[in-house]
């Protein structure tokens, strides 16, 4: 930004107010749009994380069912391995269980996070989701570390 000298000597307090009152008001208009383009680089970086966030929460969602439907076929598959060590417990015959398959997923949080790293504030309600999938994930990472 630029502040340019009068093109004339000044010759009364008159022209010298006339010309700082110039002077005013073009920097305040010069700051008014330069805060008027921020604001709306703001909002629209607001409204691109609150869709990143919420295309993340479904895609969480979407895993969180995949494990809940896994979870009945996992307690099937540990209780026949709990009758197989019964079984080779009192030498009776064991018979083998079929593949084991364990389901153990994460959930992502780069939307969240990405947002919290550029000072964005999101709503309360993503904070309490992503507290909560932060726990979660901290406890799958237990699970997994004491296998």
């Amino acid at each position: 930004m630029e502040v340019h000298p009068p093109h004339s000597p000044i010759h009364s307090v008159k022209e010298f107010m006339v010309h700082l009152l110039a002077i005013t008001i073009g920097l305040l208009i010069a700051l008014g749009l330069e805060a008027s383009v921020e604001w709306l680089h703001h909002r629209s970086l607001v409204r691109e994380a609150r869709e990143n966030m919420s295309q993340e929460i479904r895609d969480n969602q979407r895993n969180l069912a995949t494990e809940l439907k896994a979870l009945p076929g996992e307690s099937q598959q540990l209780q026949g391995i709990l009758e197989m060590a019964g079984d080779a417990q009192h030498a009776r015959p064991a018979k083998q269980p079929n593949d084991f398959r364990w389901t153990v997923i994460r959930l992502s949080e780069s939307a969240w996070n990405t947002a919290a790293s550029s000072g964005l504030s999101p709503t309360r309600r993503y904070a309490q989701l992503y507290e909560l999938q932060q726990m979660f994930n901290a406890n799958m990472d237990r699970y997994v570390d004491s296998c």
